[in-house]
């Protein structure tokens, strides 16, 4: 734990709520449920823990000694000859930048900064998120900006992307709005060309063809009544979709009973965050009528604009 974190924690009597906590990572409220004496745990009650990263930590020298062996064959004889004769297959790559994401490697800036260190034609064995990697280095150029010969594919393969989902989002609007116009789904799709699908009775845990989980998007059928049309739906794929709700059954016996708990849960879930948001709110308030805290309203609403989430 950060120090500001852990000072709090210790501090604060049992069954006690602290005040705000800022530290690196935000601002945190603790609360305190009990403390424990320290003592040093038998190795039967550890044993299951222990062992995994006893077995991991074989793993890592294996893997290190093996990197150690081909970094040695690798600088007498080249990467190609050394991978051949442990049996491993290297991966080749253009031309990069210090923020390329590679493969088996992804997104690491302590990775980039040793590779673009090395020199043309030199072999090192690097540290990498998921263990070591021997590297070989064949060339290096300066950074310049690419013509547009380079980028050309990339560009027009974005434009095609960007300019497919402007039309979906259009044809679903324009489906939706004529039927709402019409009070017919059906009528609306055959003017423009949509297809219609129908489905069977389906429960928020069901997944339905083109819409996805209906945990998803497609929750919003649960909260419409029989011949109601929704609103153009996107399901974050090339599909947009248009809801016509043709019957609503309630869950028998033994269907609730089957999803009573998971009901059970998701209602406590929503009660909590109610709760939650209401306690923030409360906590925010009084901070700043205390003048602990001040809100910065412009930026607040741009990053919530920019997360998409909803701000409280």
């Amino acid at each position: 734990m950060v120090p500001e974190f852990d000072a709090a924690a210790f501090s604060l009597p049992v069954g006690k709520v602290s005040d705000p906590v800022q530290t690196s990572f935000g601002f945190h409220i603790l609360r305190v449920d009990a403390h424990r004496t320290p003592r040093s745990k038998p190795l039967e009650e550890v044993k299951a823990q222990i062992e995994p990263l006893l077995h991991q930590e074989k793993a890592n020298l294996q893997a290190d000694a093996l990197a150690n062996q081909i970094l040695v064959d690798a600088r007498n004889g080249g990467l190609e000859k050394a991978a051949a004769k442990h049996a491993m297959k290297p991966v080749n790559t253009d031309y990069f930048a210090v923020t390329a994401s590679l493969p088996g490697v992804g997104t690491s800036p302590q990775f980039m900064q040793q590779v673009f260190a090395m020199a043309p034609k030199t072999v090192e064995k690097l540290a990498v998120p998921a263990g070591v990697a021997v590297v070989e280095v064949q060339d290096v150029k300066p950074a310049a900006t690419p013509g547009f010969a380079e980028v050309r594919t990339q560009v027009e393969t974005e434009f095609k992307t960007d300019r497919a989902a402007q039309m979906l989002s259009q044809k679903t609007n324009e489906l939706a709005d004529r039927a709402h116009a019409l009070n017919n789904l059906r009528q609306a799709a055959k003017e423009l060309g949509a297809t219609v699908k129908t489905s069977e009775l389906v429960g928020p845990s069901a997944t339905v063809q083109d819409l996805g989980a209906m945990s998803g998007p497609g929750a919003v059928a649960f909260s419409m009544q029989p011949k109601q049309i929704s609103n153009a739906i996107t399901t974050g794929g090339n599909t947009g979709v248009v809801i016509a709700l043709l019957e609503h059954q309630e869950p028998g016996p033994e269907e609730f009973a089957k999803q009573r708990e998971q009901i059970r849960e998701k209602l406590i879930q929503q009660k909590r965050d109610e709760l939650f948001n209401i306690f923030a709110n409360q906590v925010r308030d009084r901070l700043e009528k205390e003048g602990k805290i001040k809100i910065n309203t412009k930026e607040e609403a741009l990053l919530f604009k920019q997360s998409g989430a909803p701000s409280f």
